[in-house]
């Protein structure tokens, strides 16, 4: 019935010659499928025709006829050694390299003649110039879409980074706005009272100078919780306990450093834990309302693990967006290859705990 509708299939010579001028064909690759499918129904009178690439070591359907052929096409199997009922299977080599393979699905109760069998395989045998050009073509076309793919990403992590490198100076400012330049304000303030007071009586300076040596240490600790943003030296040449309890000691909060047995690790990942500590420290300065915080390190199983917690007033945890700086704290870990996991519950304090493999990730 299918020959009576389509008539006489195309001649063999002439379905070999168009097929083999395929290999000169410039078009796209789905287009060019699909006419070697219109011609393997064509020239052999099949119900439908099926071209498989071989494309990154699977099977790929590429071109189909006709189009929607009423059932969904089946990946060939080559492992089986004849032909399911009603298909017909050749695959496409060249020096044992498998290209692709043709398919051709027969029609109810017309199976394909000897003639027709032999004109697939022939087809088969000399459709390995056009299907590898098909897949040389398909393999650039999906280098350029990931190449673009990754241009697009490093265009947005660029944007990100710009946008962090803002929010962090942005962060700066005001941090010395509100601790050193208030520090340094009221220094100007006390010196300039020294200053009277000398000249008039000279007698109750005393407890002035004092005033201000108070008011220079406080200023000094402002700035040194400041600077934490700049990798402190001696997180170089004493690791992270010890600056963590550098920074710890100049802070508003009473904090304790514990990291028995912590050793000195690939840099990426002492500066990761110490600025995310730094800024959860910072947190709970300005808002957990804390009497006192904790900062445990610990190395077990190829993992460092690292928790800052402290005793303030928490908050609800669930459905409540991460703010800027658990932001912050979150991308710097993920960044290390870690993870950032926060617990909080209102009244009963908050732990945010990162947990970085000891291997360092390589990041663009």
């Amino acid at each position: 019935m299918n020959r009576l509708l389509h008539g006489q299939p195309i001649a063999p010579y002439e379905v070999l010659a168009r097929f083999a001028s395929g290999a000169a064909d410039t078009g796209s690759p789905d287009a060019t499928a699909v006419r070697m499918a219109r011609l393997l129904a064509d020239g052999t009178g099949a119900a439908r025709a099926e071209v498989w690439l071989m494309v990154s070591g699977s099977l790929q359907l590429a071109g189909i006829c006709p189009p929607r052929a009423g059932s969904e096409a089946i990946q060939p199997d080559l492992s089986q050694g004849s032909d399911p009922p009603g298909r017909r299977i050749r695959a496409v080599r060249q020096a044992d390299e498998l290209l692709g393979v043709l398919v051709v699905v027969e029609g109810d109760d017309e199976p394909l003649t000897p003639v027709e069998q032999k004109l697939l395989t022939d087809l088969a045998a000399q459709a390995g110039l056009v299907l590898r050009n098909l897949r040389l073509t398909t393999e650039l076309r999906e280098r350029l879409r990931e190449a673009s793919r990754r241009s697009t990403l490093l265009r947005e992590s660029r944007r990100r980074v710009v946008s962090l490198e803002d929010e962090e100076r942005r962060r700066l400012e005001r941090d010395i706005h509100d601790g050193a330049q208030q520090n340094l304000v009221a220094l100007g303030l006390r010196l300039r009272l020294a200053q009277t007071v000398l000249l008039r009586s000279p007698e109750r300076v005393g407890p002035i100078i004092e005033d201000i040596q108070t008011a220079v240490e406080q200023a000094a600790a402002a700035l040194l919780n400041v600077a934490g943003g700049a990798r402190p030296r001696l997180l170089d040449e004493a690791g992270l306990v010890a600056a963590l309890q550098a920074v710890s000691d100049g802070g508003p909060v009473p904090t304790r450093v514990l990291g028995d047995g912590v050793q000195r690790y690939a840099a990426q990942i002492e500066v990761a834990l110490f600025y995310f500590c730094l800024e959860a420290l910072q947190n709970v300065a300005k808002h957990a309302d804390a009497s006192g915080a904790v900062v445990r390190l610990e190395a077990r199983d190829a993992v460092i693990t690292c928790s800052v917690r402290d005793d303030g007033r928490g908050f609800r945890g669930e459905g409540e967006p991460l703010g800027t700086g658990l932001r912050n704290m979150a991308e710097r870990i993920d960044a290390a290859g870690g993870r950032l996991t926060v617990e909080s519950r209102q009244g009963r304090g908050t732990t945010v705990t990162a947990t970085v493999p000891l291997a360092v990730r390589e990041t663009v």
